[in-house]
């Protein structure tokens, strides 16, 4: 019949119809997981080559780590001894400062009572023929136990405190030397040849050419000499006051050796007739003939150094004159 032929006509028709698609649709469908497929493997083979690349570095790390541990433990046996000793040296070091510390704390202490009596301690120096130096570093030895007592040393105290006194002197005489000689030229060939007779011993030699040159040096920076009086005060007092800011407790306690008479200037109404220390007017007017011997020579470089010292000092005296 003819409406059963078109019918299976078109059955026939649909079946074809939708086994095309479920082709079409089957072949993008393989294509797909061919796509993902192939996505996965590329995937896979990057995971391989990073776990191959990771084992590398591991490797590397592993063999680099190994060697530095080697050339570490070569490094550790070659230095360890060389370590040792130093941690020995050092340990030695800190030992041997232990004293120097508490000499420090010493010294502080000792310069904290000394600091009131700065200028009684300098004159009291300067009252036994010894000038000041700042590299004295036995300055408080050589004074606490004096200052309290007014009354003379004994043979005994005056005995140590000329021997500590010229131990130290003889210990700088070379480089108080180059000191003065380069602070006043024009008279390096004379204070040369005053170290040189001391050096030899030749007490009689150096004393006076000392003398006179500190004179001179005095005259140079203050026009004044150290051993003249003006109105029973040395001469060199008021050039001193104008000059120097003696206002200042520490630069007074410096300065007051030239403020004030001492033996070394006394004239002969202040000597007194036992007198028997240095005096320059004894010494170069030819009236001591004992004035010759290694203590009074290094009395005479202490003087000379402190008024080469401190009077070339800037900040101690306003103005210096350089000859």
């Amino acid at each position: 019949m003819p409406e059963d032929n078109n019918i299976a006509d078109n059955s026939k028709a649909l079946g074809s119809s939708l086994n095309s698609q479920m082709l079409r649709e089957a072949l993008l469908a393989a294509s797909a997981f061919s796509q993902v497929s192939e996505s996965a493997a590329i995937a896979a083979n990057q995971i391989i080559m990073q776990q191959q690349c990771a084992q590398e570095l591991r490797e590397a790390l592993l063999a680099s780590a190994f060697s530095l541990a080697k050339n570490y433990q070569a490094i550790i046996e070659v230095t360890a001894p060389s370590i040792e000793a130093a941690l020995a040296s050092f340990s030695s070091q800190i030992s041997s400062i232990e004293p120097i510390l508490e000499n420090l704390r010493k010294f502080l202490e000792k310069s904290a009572y000394l600091e009131p009596h700065m200028e009684g301690a300098i004159l009291f120096l300067g009252n036994y023929g010894w000038y000041f130096d700042p590299e004295m570093i036995r300055f408080h030895d050589l004074v606490e136990g004096y200052l309290d007592s007014p009354k003379s040393l004994s043979v005994d105290q005056r005995k140590e405190l000329d021997d500590l006194c010229v131990e130290h002197f003889e210990s700088r005489s070379e480089e108080i030397e180059k000191f003065i000689s380069k602070k006043f030229p024009h008279r390096a060939h004379i204070i040369q040849a005053a170290f040189r007779a001391h050096q030899r011993g030749e007490y009689i030699l150096s004393i006076p050419v000392f003398m006179s040159q500190t004179d001179g040096i005095c005259q140079d920076i203050l026009s004044e000499c150290l051993f003249m009086s003006k109105e029973k005060k040395p001469a060199t007092a008021s050039p001193i006051i104008e000059k120097a800011n003696t206002s200042n407790p520490y630069v007074k306690a410096l300065l007051s050796p030239l403020l004030e008479k001492l033996p070394i200037n006394y004239s002969p109404n202040e000597r007194g007739k036992d007198f028997n220390g240095l005096n320059r007017h004894l010494v170069l007017h030819g009236e001591s003939l004992d004035y010759g011997s290694k203590i009074n020579s290094n009395k005479s470089i202490s003087l000379i150094y402190y008024i080469a010292n401190f009077l070339t000092d800037d900040q101690i005296l306003a103005t210096t004159t350089d000859p």
